[in-house]
């Protein structure tokens, strides 16, 4: 009888155990699920917000692309007069104005792979997607630095042609005899064309760079893009 009572105890303790060890399990199966779940939603969020940014940024690239070729051109264009012999400083003069003067400027939108890195939410990230960010964030940095180290050097040349660059005060004085005569503009005026050219030769190396940049950048914007998508799709 006893040895009846001790084998039922047994078997309903073990039961209890089994049924103890299968909440458990069920439990972290649920936590699990929600854990994957939670993630999924972060990445589909990450995703979402950077493809908003890049978006932006492909907006700002392709002007910023054709604006660089055409100032690219003009300043080919101005050199060609060059082909001939004892070209007048006038004409030179005429053809140096419509050169380009501005210096494009691009900024990028980072607010996203900024919080990731901070966060260490990159880790959730695929690492092809991880790659092409840290690529691309390079890629942004080079051309920032091309931009301010030039912009810079551009800037601080063509302060010496303040009588004749487009931000020049020439025109307003035309008509101060006195104050036209005292910067002896006839005079210097060779020279500050002189510098004026170097200026924009200055410029002109500078974009060459910048295109090239531009360029690679806006390809890894593409490829970073198509597969973000990508990965939304198979979500």
């Amino acid at each position: 009888m006893e040895k009846n009572k001790t084998g039922k105890y047994f078997k309903y303790a073990i039961g209890e155990i089994i049924l103890v060890v299968i909440g458990i399990l069920i439990a972290l199966q649920i936590n699990n699920w929600n854990e994957n779940r939670k993630l999924k939603e972060s990445k589909t969020e990450y995703y979402e917000q950077l493809l908003s940014e890049i978006n932006l940024d492909i907006k700002e690239l392709n002007p910023q692309i054709k604006r660089v070729e055409q100032s690219i051109n003009t300043y080919e264009s101005y050199l060609a007069i060059f082909e001939k012999s004892n070209v007048s400083l006038d004409s030179i003069y005429h053809h140096i104005k419509k050169v380009e003067p501005t210096f494009g400027l691009i900024r990028f939108n980072t607010k996203t792979i900024e919080v990731l890195k901070s966060t260490g939410d990159i880790k959730l990230l695929p690492k092809s997607i991880k790659n092409l960010l840290i690529s691309l964030e390079n890629q942004q940095n080079l051309l920032s630095k091309n931009q301010d180290n030039n912009y810079g050097m551009y800037l601080n040349t063509i302060e010496d042609t303040y009588l004749i660059n487009p931000f020049s005060v020439r025109n307003l004085i035309e008509n101060q005899e006195q104050f036209f005569n005292a910067l002896k503009i006839e005079t210097s005026f060779a020279d500050q064309i002189a510098k004026y050219h170097l200026a924009l030769t200055i410029k002109n190396f500078a974009e060459i760079n910048a295109l090239r940049i531009l360029k690679e950048t806006l390809n890894l914007t593409n490829d970073l893009k198509n597969i973000i998508e990508e990965e939304l799709e198979h979500q």
